[in-house]
């Protein structure tokens, strides 16, 4: 029988592969800074927290949408990228590729009150008196 792989597999293949041959750096850190103009998380990789450290060179960075709890729904890469030149990733706004790197998933768009994953980090977006907001923690904090 011959497999046919979806966007779905190919997204799980690509995260099992970043995270087996990354090549990154031996510890980052991430976290969200602020949105653009169109809502979009300003995300950031660093070296150190709060994005007060340089740039990290990864194999791959995938954002993965985390179904929730009762859901029949599946975890999923909503976002992949991946490096073509040796460019680090630093502070880059979710949806748009950075200067070197490779889109390989096309952003789908973040629904707000669902988990997210970024390596072993989580992050959700949140409205609160009509403003849009952010919480991110390692993987396992976010309820």
């Amino acid at each position: 029988m011959r497999r046919v792989w979806n966007v779905r597999d190919l997204g799980a293949v690509a995260v099992v592969m970043f995270l087996l041959l990354g090549g990154c750096e031996r510890e980052w850190h991430f976290t969200i800074t602020g949105f653009d103009s169109a809502s979009n998380p300003k995300f950031c990789v660093s070296t150190k927290r709060d994005c007060s450290g340089k740039g990290v060179k990864l194999g791959g960075f995938g954002v993965v949408e985390v179904p929730t709890v009762g859901s029949n729904e599946e975890r999923r890469t909503v976002w992949f990228i991946r490096p073509i030149s040796n460019e680090p990733l630093h502070q880059f706004v979710y949806g748009v590729t950075p200067v070197g790197w490779k889109q390989d998933i096309p952003p789908q768009p973040l629904r707000v009150d669902h988990i997210y994953e970024v390596w072993s980090y989580q992050f959700r977006l949140k409205e609160e008196g009509g403003k849009l907001t952010y919480e991110v923690a390692p993987i396992g904090e976010l309820k």
